[in-house]
């Protein structure tokens, strides 16, 4: 049966048929392009986004490449769509066709935002809304323009709004599901690129849970068609720029646990009623053990001397102020990174093939006196045939933390003092983010002559 006969044979009959998708070009990599802006999108990042994006679709893409615009409240109100015409860059933002298409996307975003309006975009319902409107095959761009913090009225108990984030099994497929996360959400075309212009760079309570939503979203998206989140940004141009999706971040790994909200703030980073450090965070658990549990301190000195002779290795111990109380103590800890291998020994990993960490030292043991230094050291033994990266991670305490850190290397002992200005526990949390985070120290070693080591972030040696 010749196929325009079986297209209006089933018309008749009452069946709905799709449209069939535009095939690629060949030799030619074509986009189509989804936009999903919030209706309370301000004024100014309005203007930077139609300039940019109509530079984009004048000047850069190719004929045929498809762009559309959709309007985001409660739902997704499709705005404008727009073909590319063929002809030349330079020429083509004058043909009629073109004009036709792209006015629609000139109107919505050059007009001002109400204040009744919303910031949010809905993500849930993303992939049907693609869906309605995909005209090609052609690789799939989405950028989503808003509050990333889901905030849907009709799925009041899901909020993320203030300090909740869905936990993992709140978006795996699961048969029954009540969560707006998995239920009934269709799936992107397989290896969508997706970038979240975010209304404001400090959205939400704090970084723990900034970094939490991105987590979260990067599931989400990984989960239902294997889209990739390459990034969340409060930069217009980065939004438009999708050139990671040859080299996207990696994938999440789902944490097991119930549907429901998880409290994911930089208050979540405490200390159970047992006294065990616990990072609360999507579901999932970091632990130390509890501190009545933790094994005798080790012989310094003898482990000192001994490194005096060693001519391969350079040792590294690391000390602190003293803790007043174990209820208030201060934990620092080593992490040693392996520059060619990506190794990392730090407490859950102390032995490496070019690194040994002695033992996990929980606070700063010895004096009452808080201006002296604990007696125990944190030692760390690294080959010296392989690069490094040498880092102190706040994993609890806060405020000006004095430390003492001693190198012996080829026989020559050097001690060098340390000071967190300003640091803030993670819980090692920030292991993504520590070239930026104040929790994170990163030390230039060995120390030379001299010896003053430098720092990547905000806290500063002294």
């Amino acid at each position: 049966m010749p196929m325009l006969l079986a297209f209006v044979m089933l018309a008749v009959q009452g069946i709905t048929v799709a449209s069939p998708l535009a095939k690629e070009p060949e030799g030619q990599a074509s986009t189509e392009v989804f936009l999903f802006a919030a209706e309370a999108t301000d004024s100014a990042t309005r203007k930077v986004l139609s300039d940019k994006l109509l530079h984009r679709m004048h000047e850069e893409a190719l004929p045929g490449d498809v762009f559309h615009l959709f309007s985001c409240g409660s739902g997704h109100k499709p705005v404008g769509t727009c073909t590319i015409p063929p002809g030349t860059f330079g020429v083509r933002k004058n043909r009629g066709e073109m004009k036709k298409q792209v006015k629609p996307f000139v109107t919505w975003l050059g007009a001002a935002p109400s204040e009744r309006k919303s910031l949010e975009l809905n993500i849930p319902e993303i992939g049907k809304s693609v869906a309605s409107v995909r005209k090609t095959d052609y690789r799939s761009e989405v950028i989503l323009i808003g509050d990333p913090s889901y905030n849907n009225t009709l799925h009041d108990g899901w909020s993320m709004r203030g300090r909740n984030i869905p936990s993992d099994s709140s978006v795996t497929k699961q048969a029954r599901s009540i969560s707006p996360f998995n239920r009934g959400v269709v799936d992107l075309p397989a290896n969508t690129s997706i970038t979240l212009l975010a209304h404001r760079e400090d959205f939400g309570a704090d970084h723990v849970y900034r970094h939490g939503v991105e987590r979260f979203w990067r599931l989400f998206f990984q989960v239902n068609g294997g889209a990739k989140l390459l990034k969340v940004t409060a930069s217009v141009e980065a939004a438009l720029d999708h050139a990671e999706r040859n080299n996207p971040p990696a994938p999440v790994v789902a944490v097991p646990g119930n549907q429901g909200m998880r409290l994911a703030t930089a208050e979540s980073l405490g200390d159970d009623f047992f006294g065990e450090p616990v990072v609360i965070f999507l579901g999932g658990e970091h632990r130390k053990p509890p501190l009545n549990r933790i094994v005798p301190a080790v012989d310094v000195e003898a482990i000192l001397s001994q490194a005096m002779s060693w001519q391969n290795y350079t040792t590294y111990a690391l000390r602190w102020t003293a803790d007043e109380e174990v209820s208030s103590y201060c934990d620092l800890d080593w992490a040693v990174v392996n520059k060619a291998t990506g190794e990392e020994v730090f407490f859950a990993h102390p032995r490496g093939t070019s690194a040994q960490l002695y033992r996990d030292i929980r606070y700063g043991q010895g004096h009452s006196d808080r201006r002296s230094f604990g007696s125990n050291f944190e030692i760390v033994k690294v080959a010296n045939s392989a690069p490094h990266d040498f880092w102190i991670n706040c994993f609890k305490g806060s405020g000006r933390i004095e430390a003492e850190l001693i190198q012996i290397r080829s026989g020559v002992r050097t001690t060098q003092a340390i000071t967190f200005k300003a640091a803030v526990s993670d819980g090692r949390r920030d292991t993504a983010i520590r070239d930026t985070s104040k929790s994170w120290l990163k030390l230039e070693l060995p120390l030379g002559d001299p010896g003053r080591p430098s720092t990547a972030n905000a806290p500063t040696l002294r």
